[in-house]
């Protein structure tokens, strides 16, 4: 038992400085010699959708039965206990798209203010994705290997956000302060004993949350964008997911 819990704590950190050095270095993904931005970016996008939709919405509805239990304790709660999951899901997709829109709003009066808004909100964030990361270890190695690949992927999207509101704010220490939420989300997932009605909800909060973030870089037609490589992305994804079902 204390070895698989040292295995799983080791697999945990290993991971997690993979998703560190590549929030760090996602300026130079960005500039893979012979793809340009926009096809890297949607291939990203791509990645991370077909993940949340293929995998992680499922496993939401798994979840299910988690948060049905715990509002069932409630007389006041227990008529929404079939709806929470997915209302938290979208809870996620609508907080990160007000988000968005005060970025956007405010970045024209007040940068500063903005930029401390949205780096916080991102921080959030990436705690989220490390602080879960431990459901994926214990779904199984493949499917954390995957998680870590589309976020580690999907880090080029969050940089992307920033670049476009805040070119000049948004500078390497600022990125290590996102780094910071990866490495806390971790240590606190360590440290604390797990609770799984949190763990739950705190995992279809990032799913919406996630869904957003790649839509958003996607669905605005005026933006640069390569259908085809969004598509491979899914696709990729898809494969994936799929080949480990078969096996």
């Amino acid at each position: 038992m204390a070895y698989h819990l040292s295995a799983q704590i080791l697999t945990l950190l290993l991971l997690t400085l993979v998703l560190a050095v590549s929030h760090y270095l996602s300026p130079y993904m960005n500039r893979i010699p012979g793809l340009s931005p926009k096809r890297i970016t949607s291939f990203a996008g791509g990645v991370a959708v077909g993940y949340v939709f293929l995998h992680m919405l499922p496993e939401i509805v798994e979840s299910h039965d988690k948060i049905h239990a715990l509002l069932a304790q409630s007389v006041y709660m227990s008529q929404f206990r079939d709806l929470a999951v997915f209302v938290i899901a979208l809870m996620g997709f609508e907080i990160f798209y007000i988000l968005d829109r005060l970025t956007f709003e405010k970045s024209i009066s007040n940068a500063q203010d903005s930029f401390k808004l949205s780096l916080g909100f991102y921080f959030v964030y990436n705690f989220l994705i490390t602080y879960t990361l431990v459901l994926r270890i214990e779904a199984g190695i493949f499917y954390a290997i995957l998680f870590t690949l589309a976020m580690s992927l999907h880090f080029i999207l969050s940089d992307k956000h920033f670049k476009r509101y805040y070119p000049q704010l948004f500078t390497a220490s600022s990125r290590l302060f996102l780094i910071l939420g990866l490495v806390s989300g971790t240590l606190v997932a360590i440290l604390l004993p797990k609770n799984v009605y949190i763990a739950a909800m705190l995992t279809a909060f990032l799913s919406g949350a996630i869904l957003y973030n790649a839509f958003s870089e996607e669905i605005n037609l005026s933006r640069q964008t390569s259908m085809t490589f969004f598509f491979l992305g899914t696709a990729i994804m898809a494969l994936l997911l799929a080949v480990e079902l078969l096996h």
